[in-house]
């Protein structure tokens, strides 16, 4: 069955089931992206929740977006995938290009956001790395860090720089120094550059900022 779309604003022509040995690829699509390897997740995904987003084709059936929910399906051993169908007056590298500019993945700040809310709508390899950080330095800094915008890189200055010092239990000190003085960079070229680990510890003990100047080489 498929289903017409009536609105003249849209370029679909309608929706449908497509056998997968019908599908061809776009020539400009990058072919590395769809190589087993770099599939092991989306296959994962997709065997659990199965085919969340239509692939969107010509009516010549090339792919225009969606190759490697493609690959995927071919690797899950699937006949067919949901597609929707563009006219074939509309310019398939156009969408192509469009889609793809549209895309927005989640950033750092976003994904500390979501686990604050669920810890299992992260990727598990975040979900631990957020757990990790809430164990040591505690869940109030954590939202500090989400509300403020920063992502998970300050608090591992903010280790970073505990370590650094030799006291490994400054880094919830540290953290909240950063998030009130910044200065991500400049902390980053100071410990490049080997500053003495008490010029860290007076700022943090007197809340300030640090002084520095980089050495610039002759």
């Amino acid at each position: 069955m498929t289903t017409e779309l009536l609105s003249k604003s849209t370029p679909i022509v309608n929706r449908k089931l497509i056998p997968l040995d019908r599908l061809t690829n776009a020539p400009w699509n990058p072919p590395r992206r769809i190589i087993p390897a770099r599939l092991r997740k989306l296959v994962d995904s997709m065997e659990r929740l199965g085919l969340l987003n239509a692939v969107v084709i010509s009516q010549n059936n090339q792919i225009i977006e969606g190759h490697r929910r493609v690959a995927a399906a071919r690797l899950l051993g699937w006949q067919d995938v949901e597609c929707v169908v563009i006219r074939d007056d509309e310019d398939a590298s156009a969408i192509y290009s469009s889609v793809n500019e549209s895309v927005a993945k989640h950033s750092g700040n976003d994904l500390i956001m979501v686990w604050l809310k669920n810890h299992d709508a992260v990727p598990e390899r975040w979900a631990a790395t957020f757990a990790a950080m809430k164990s040591d330095i505690g869940l109030r800094l954590v939202q500090s860090i989400a509300r403020e915008g920063w992502t998970y890189s300050i608090y591992q200055i903010a280790r970073r720089l505990a370590n650094y010092c030799e006291c490994p239990g400054l880094a919830r000190d540290f953290t909240r120094w950063l998030l009130e003085h910044g200065q991500i960079a400049t902390v980053r070229q100071m410990l490049l550059q080997g500053v003495a680990p008490a010029i860290f510890e007076k700022a943090l003990e007197a809340n300030k900022p640090v002084a520095f100047q980089a050495v610039v080489g002759e």
